[in-house]
Formats: structure tokens, sequence, C-alpha cells
């Protein structure tokens, strides 16, 4: 005749499916930490990029004398769209000034990166169009920076594809 109740057998099982129970959890708890940081390193270093890009571009264009122009190598981030924003206080960070931004949301309500300047800032695709607010899909991509009388403007010199 088979015992009904092993209590010998439940004393064994119990604890060990409690500890592998345990185990998944903070296996699962340690994943989800290692994603979480991940992610953000991945943030802020893009982050760094586009500010570091700005900055670059806007070193470059305010150097030109008027009726010049430059070309510049975008290599990062990639994803993120380019802004112009003429009007200040489209974008939090441009309250006062005309600004040109990276962001990483086509609105600019995320993680973006805005530099000021003192005259208009116009972004165009390589057929002269607006570029504002466009993602960057593809890259590298190569602009023709240009300190016009009326501005700066910022030019997709050729489409890769």
């Amino acid at each position: 005749m088979i015992p009904i109740g092993n209590k010998k057998g439940e004393e064994i099982v119990l604890p060990a499916t409690a500890q592998i129970l345990i185990a998944i959890v903070c296996i699962a708890g340690l994943v989800y930490l290692a994603v979480a940081m991940f992610s953000s390193f991945i943030n802020n270093t893009e982050k760094e990029q586009a500010k570091s890009a700005l900055e670059e571009i806007s070193s470059k264009v305010i150097k030109l004398p008027n009726g010049a122009s430059d070309s510049y190598l975008y290599i990062a981030p990639k994803k993120w769209y380019f802004k112009d924003t003429n009007v200040p206080g489209l974008v939090p960070e441009c309250k006062e000034s005309i600004c040109l931004c990276l962001c990483s949301e086509s609105d600019c309500s995320k993680s973006n990166v805005c530099k000021g300047f003192d005259k208009v800032v116009i972004v165009k695709d390589a057929q002269g169009n607006d570029f504002s607010g466009v993602k960057i899909e593809e890259i590298p991509l190569t602009f023709t920076l240009k300190n016009e009388t009326d501005g700066f403007v910022i030019q997709l010199k050729t489409e890769n594809k």
C-alpha cells in the first residue's frame, strides 16, 4: 500500500521550491536593474553626443564671415531630430532666444539639447526644403553651414541612400 501523505518528501520539496522561486525573483530583479542601467547609459551617451554636435556646429557657423560657408560631418546621435526654433519659447530651453535643437522626440518634449543663437537658424534638406523636425535615420550626414545676412543656414549637402 502506498502512503497518501509522505511527510518526509514534503519537508524536502517545499523548502526547495521556495528557494527556487526566490532565486527566480532575484534574477529577474537583477536583469531589470541591468537593463535600466544600460538604457540610462545609452540615453546619457546620446545626449552628450547631441550636445557635442551642437557645440561644434555653433562654433563653426558663428566663426564664419558673412556670406561664407563651411561643411560639417554629423556622425551622432542617430534617430534624433534637428529642430530650428526661430520663435523664442517653442522649446522650454529656449524661452528667450532663437535655438537650434537636437531632440530625441519630434516635438522636443523629452530628451533634448539646444543651443541659443543671436540670428535666425534655418535647417534645410539637400533640395532646400525645411528639414527641421525630420528624424535623422542614417549617419553620417554632411551639412553645409552658411552665414547669411539674415541668418544661419544649415543645409544637408548630400543624402545618404
